[in-house]
């Protein structure tokens, strides 16, 4: 029965750690997500930038 006791108890830890592992990949991947939706913001933004630094040096002229 004893030994029974520590097999579930190291069953229930090595499920915890599943559980952290996979938390950490989930935080991970949303970092990462994140961070590419970023940069693709800021390269869109500086072509809109540059397209609307053009478009003001036409109207100027």
């Amino acid at each position: 029965m004893k030994e029974h006791t520590q097999q579930n108890r190291a069953s229930s830890r090595s499920s915890r750690e599943e559980e952290r592992t996979a938390e950490t990949v989930r935080h991970k991947d949303d970092t990462v997500k994140k961070e590419n939706r970023e940069r693709l913001l800021a390269e869109r933004w500086s072509r809109v930038t540059s397209v609307d630094t053009s478009l003001t040096r036409i109207e100027v002229i």
